[in-house]
């Protein structure tokens, strides 16, 4: 049927299918539609139209005609008056095709969950996208006004009735539908909608073997009746398939994977564009490989009539190089870069590239450059990172390739390592880890404009490393295809019970103008990537402080097997205890009523400091500004000790003068990491239970919080802000 149907539609000029051909079609794979009759212009009008009920709809159908409501184009006729109401709307349309009369099904249009909308949408980034959500022409307005009335799924992740089923429950409105609200009659249950998902699949599947791409199949509304939906209006669009140019550069995974070992665990570099006489970005890259520790002898300068410069060999050309570099940074003119590259190939000189240049595709006249690059990349010989990257560095390599001097951003060093930063913006990259002290990344990469190596095969190549746990992605646009690889890529991570923590900019008009003129990116539909890449496993972040929230978080519980629904929280700030309550979401507070042995012990430490005369035993507990560093101790190891406990958010105000919470120094006698201090007594115990510590307070007590760091416990430094990263972390 979607064959003769396309023939049809081709052999017209056209590239939609009229209403009633999408019922055919739809019809065609067992799919509910209305019964329907269309009396096409000139034929004889038929004595009945055999059409249910005592009403009907008649619709016009005309080419240049799409919402045939908003010009007239739709009638709702008694089944008595039919025929004059057909005369009628020949008459108002003379140019139609004809008129499709429908049967007409009852429902409450006004009613949440009596018009549903079902979408299918083909994108270049993730494949088929199917929609779901409320419809009828209450849908765009819906859309905004109702978190979560709207989801999206790509087709691919969607392998069974059980995936199908779920996803549909996420839907604001399913609940209406299937009268699970107070007072609302059950009208389908889920079986109807998976039953659509299901169809519209095998439809996109043979799309595929039609060779078409479905633009859009949309479904508004659809309305229940005996058990079933059935498709009150349909629109169809379709495309003739192209095939996708391939990416220009290396193809097999294998081999390019084994580039990208070359590129972030190099013993050999070779860098042109370093200046002997100043420090331009080419020679700052030359100091802070040699900062980092990188053997200067496999350092190569390419340099005419220069021997050395800081300590590092220099050859006059590409081709004297003395031997096949592992890394070769490019830190020239966007004009040079063809040139240089050609060069590189010609004499088959390195592994991979490292493009920092930028003035290409992220500016206007700068594609032909552009092209050029990719040219050279058709011989496969090396892989490029860039152009208009800021670089990286790789922390168990010793190589660091980033251009900025390292008075200005020293590394770091000691923190968690157990993570990798992929960024399309290195800006992003530099000041996250320059603001994250509690974290020196294993690899921190900035693409830039993906000319060829792209954020998700980095994610591809690392995903098994043992050494990484966490990975964060700051996300400007994906290329076509790149949607599903990562799709694909999250969900391996996720199995191998890593986390994924990604950022996503261009949600907006105005953000998605201005990637394209940051990093040549297409930004897509955030709708879409988000919802998609969330149903994959990743963590979505809205902000960069739920970014780094929830970046830290993994970091440090990666090892925990997480019970989400057992923690309890312990403040001496009345005003946190209430905080912690207002703001956890989908997380429960250990209840002391069904635990009493906990409650027990609790209030054992409480007797112990001579506390319970003025705090009870409480989930949160406020032990007052009464309590020192020893019931603090106490009430840490009990939280670390009890099987009972999933998680401890523990928030210390640090004024309290019976805390040591301030470095030793003169005038005062504080010192935060005396031996009976409680920093002293968690450094020395081993972590057993997810545990983040809340310090909120001035700068002043920066170094308790960086104690608390050192001693390996992630800190934050608001209780809100606690409460909602834990309900966040545990939720996903």
């Amino acid at each position: 049927m979607l064959k003769q149907l396309l023939d049809r539609a081709r052999s017209d000029g056209r590239n939609s299918l009229f209403e009633h051909e999408v019922y055919e079609l739809l019809r065609s794979y067992d799919l509910p539609v209305p019964a329907f009759k269309f009396l096409q212009t000139g034929e004889a009008v038929p004595a009945d139209l055999n059409l249910p009920g005592d009403r009907l709809v008649l619709k016009v159908v005309q080419d240049d005609i799409t919402h045939k409501s908003d010009q007239g184009g739709v009638m709702v006729s008694a089944r008595a008056t039919w025929k004059a109401d057909l005369e009628t709307m020949k008459t108002r349309f003379p140019q139609a095709r004809g008129i499709l009369a429908v049967e007409f099904v009852p429902h409450n249009a006004d009613a949440l969950g009596s018009e549903i909308m079902l979408g299918l949408k083909y994108s270049d980034i993730f494949g088929y996208v199917l929609s779901f959500g409320p419809g009828g022409t209450d849908a765009e307005h819906l859309h905004t006004a109702l978190p979560n009335a709207h989801r999206l799924a790509a087709l691919e992740m969607m392998t069974d009735e059980a995936s199908w089923s779920a996803f549909f429950q996420e839907s604001a409105v399913t609940p209406y539908l299937t009268g699970q609200v107070r007072g609302k009659k059950k009208q389908v249950d889920l079986k109807a909608c998976t039953r659509w998902a299901l169809g519209l699949r095998k439809l996109s599947a043979d799309a595929v073997s039609a060779g078409i791409v479905i633009e859009v199949c949309e479904l508004n509304p659809l309305a229940p009746k005996d058990g079933q939906l059935i498709a009150l209006d349909a629109v169809f669009r379709f495309t003739e398939k192209e095939d996708q140019p391939s990416r220009a550069g290396i193809q097999d995974f294998a081999r390019r994977k084994e580039k990208i070992e070359h590129l972030l665990h190099p013993r050999t570099v070779a860098i042109i564009g370093v200046s002997a006489t100043n420090m331009n970005p080419g020679r700052t890259i030359v100091n802070n490989l040699v900062h980092e520790g990188f053997d200067a002898s496999k350092i190569y300068i390419i340099k005419p009539g220069a021997q050395e410069v800081d300590g590092c060999r220099c050859v006059p050309s590409i081709s004297a190089l003395p031997e096949k570099v592992d890394v070769f940074v490019l830190s020239v003119d966007a004009s040079q870069v063809p040139a240089v590259l050609h060069e590189v190939n010609e004499h088959d000189r390195a592994h991979s590239v490292i493009l920092i240049s930028g003035g290409m595709a992220e500016k206007a006249g700068g594609e032909a450059l552009e092209q050029q690059v990719i040219d050279e990349l058709k011989n496969e010989k090396f892989i490029l990172n860039g152009g208009n990257c800021l670089g990286i560095r790789s922390l168990s390599a010793h190589f660091h390739t980033f251009f900025i001097d390292s008075h200005k951003l020293p590394m770091p060093t000691g923190g968690k390592s157990n993570v990798a930063i992929i960024s399309q913006s290195g800006a992003f990259a530099i000041v996250r880890m320059h603001r994250f002290s509690w974290m020196d990344p294993r690899y921190n990469i900035s693409t830039g404009n993906q000319t060829d190596q792209r954020a998700v095969d980095y994610l591809e190549a690392l995903a098994d490393d043992p050494a990484i746990d966490v990975f964060g992605l700051y996300l400007e646009g994906l290329k076509p295809g790149d949607g599903l690889r990562l799709v694909r890529a999250i969900a391996k991570v996720k199995q191998l019970g890593k986390h994924v923590v990604i950022y996503k900019a261009g949600r907006t008009a105005s953000g998605r103008s201005a990637v394209q003129g940051h990093t040549a990116s297409i930004a897509g539909d955030y709708p879409t990537t988000l919802q998609v890449l969330e149903r994959a496993g990743a963590t979505m972040a809205q902000t960069f402080e739920e970014f780094e929230d929830q970046l830290m978080l993994s970091c440090y519980f990666s090892h925990f097997h997480l019970n989400p629904r057992q923690l309890f929280a312990v403040s001496n700030a009345g005003f946190e205890c209430a905080a912690i309550g207002d703001h956890l979401r989908g997380i429960e507070l250990l209840d002391l009523q069904t635990n009493s042995y906990f409650k027990a012990e609790l209030e054992a430490v409480l007797t112990k400091h001579r506390l319970a005369g003025i705090v009870g035993a409480r989930n949160p507990l406020d032990v007052t500004p009464m309590a020192g560093d020893a019931p603090l101790i106490d009430l840490y190891r009990l939280s670390q000790a009890s099987t009972e406990i999933g998680a401890f958010l523990f928030s210390i105000v640090p004024f309290a003068p019976t805390i040591q919470s301030l470095p030793a120094s003169e005038g005062q006698n504080e010192d935060l990491l005396f031996p009976d201090a409680l920093i002293a007594a968690m450094a020395a115990s081993l972590m057993t239970r997810p545990t983040l510590i809340c310090i909120d307070a001035g700068a002043q007590y920066d170094p308790y919080c960086q104690a608390f760091f050192k001693a390996g416990f992630p800190v934050l430094r608001s209780i809100d802000r606690c409460a909602e990263a834990l309900s966040r972390f545990f939720q996903d």
